[in-house]
């Protein structure tokens, strides 16, 4: 049993306080009776007159009884608790407290990484170096590291994009969902004002730049646009083509190519892929797009072969169009290799790739049991992700206890709860290391050093 469970498990048993019935204060709301609790969470129901009745963490109140909050562990001297925090500390401890770091703090609390930031770093600057791979055990930090990743590119200059390989909502055999949600978290820093933009904003200066006036999709779209043809280029519509708005055309007669809800229609969707990467490089002058893939070792947790090898058949031609095979110019049913590609209306007449140089870049990130297995046939760069040294840890405390203290600064001094901290409490998970990290602290609080001293020398003896 990990410590963070051992914690949980801990509090439980030693909550054998009796609140119901006390008076308590809450800073904002007032007094009020205790009516119910909710130790798991550390809630309790409060009854303030005249405005009903309320939830609060007991540690959003003043208890206005004497002793109402009995010892625990033999050193609790504090009645009071003090009232609600700056909201942004709380919301960083908070998002810490479930294991997640805020996206808007992704850079300031990585730690330890620097050798594999540089050299991914280092790859995203060689043009010669298109396909990265991120490999470690669940919770090793990947995911972090990859919004680490998301942020930095975007501000070096990169188009970038990710998307989570779910094997239900995104699995790689549904080419048009991967490019539905690679639209959707589209960004690049616009040049003109320096802002962050999305997708839509990206079209429109390819668009008055004149660069999309043979792409097949692309060319539709006009400054003008209606929220119509946009859902059906960002692929957000359930139909395959833009539903006309005047006459009557039938399903044939409508002049739009479609986009195809098939597993066979890789070809289209790395055409629209590569139309983004080449358009960011050579016409808004960008380094190119990234493209981020969590959770990339979902390729293979499908319920039929067929469902697995439409996926393989999508992924390895996105990878081909990164390496800029010229013959991924040609029609799909007039290229040498082997790959599938859609047969319904104009789709058999899209290539894979749109223009060369593809300035397409790929990140996937996997767990150590798919380092060598299909991954390894691409030449990628592999960047193996192993548990947080304990140097860097200790700077994840002491940063952690920086806004924890903003946000509850009744807590002791730092330099008498860094003793609490040993490098055997640690799980290998970066997820659960943040998340102990933060209950320690709340323990502290509730119980005092000694209580929680006491208990983790009894439990790690």
């Amino acid at each position: 049993m990990g410590l963070f469970q051992l914690l949980k498990n801990w509090i439980l048993n030693k909550k054998k306080m009796n609140l119901l019935g006390k008076r308590v204060r809450h800073p904002k709301y007032g007094e009020g009776i205790v009516v119910d609790t909710n130790y798991n969470d550390y809630f309790i129901f409060v009854e303030i007159p005249e405005n009903g009745k309320f939830r609060f963490r007991i540690d959003e109140v003043e208890i206005i009884e004497a002793n109402s909050i009995p010892s625990i562990g033999g050193n609790d001297n504090r009645q009071k608790i003090l009232p609600e925090p700056p909201d942004e500390n709380r919301r960083i401890i908070e998002a810490l407290r479930l294991g997640i770091v805020p996206a808007d703090y992704v850079i300031e609390f990585t730690f330890g990484r620097e050798n594999e930031i540089q050299t991914i770093n280092d790859s995203l600057n060689n043009d010669e170096s298109k396909i990265i791979l991120i490999d470690g055990e669940y919770g090793s930090g990947k995911t972090h590291l990859l919004s680490h990743i998301y942020y930095t590119s975007l501000n070096n200059n990169f188009a970038v994009s990710f998307v989570s390989i779910d094997p239900n909502e995104t699995p790689f055999h549904k080419p048009k969902s991967i490019y539905h949600y690679l639209v959707r978290n589209f960004k690049y820093l616009c040049k003109n004002d320096k802002k962050v933009k999305g997708f839509r904003d990206f079209l429109k200066e390819a668009i008055v730049q004149n660069a999309f006036k043979d792409n097949i999709y692309f060319k539709h779209i006009t400054l003008e646009a209606n929220e119509n043809l946009w859902n059906w280029i960002e692929a957000s519509s359930k139909s395959p083509k833009p539903i006309l708005e005047f006459g009557f055309y039938g399903y044939y007669s409508n002049p739009y190519p479609g986009l195809y809800d098939t597993s066979s229609a890789a070809n289209i969707y790395c055409y629209l892929i590569s139309s983004l990467s080449w358009a960011a490089k050579e016409v808004l002058g960008l380094n190119g797009l990234l493209l981020i893939f969590d959770e990339a070792e979902n390729i293979e947790t499908v319920n039929n072969k067929r469902n697995y090898f439409q996926g393989l058949n999508f992924l390895k031609a996105l990878v081909y169009c990164s390496m800029d095979f010229e013959f991924l110019l040609n029609l799909p049913f007039l290229i040498d290799i082997e790959f599938d590609f859609c047969k319904q209306g104009l789709g058999k007449y899209v290539p894979f790739l749109f223009k060369l140089p593809s300035g397409l870049k790929l990140i996937f990130a996997t767990t150590n049991y798919y380092t060598n297995s299909i991954y390894d046939e691409f030449n990628s760069l592999v960047v193996h992700l192993d548990s947080l040294p304990f140097e860097s840890i200790k700077q994840a405390i002491q940063r952690i206890y920086e806004f924890y203290f903003n946000s509850y600064n009744s807590i002791p001094d730092f330099i008498q709860i860094e003793p609490l901290f040993e490098k055997e409490i640690f799980d290998k998970q970066t997820r659960l290391t943040f998340k102990t990290i933060v209950e320690i602290f709340d323990l502290v609080r509730f119980y005092g050093v000694q209580a929680v001293a006491k208990y983790l020398e009894n439990e790690l003896k």
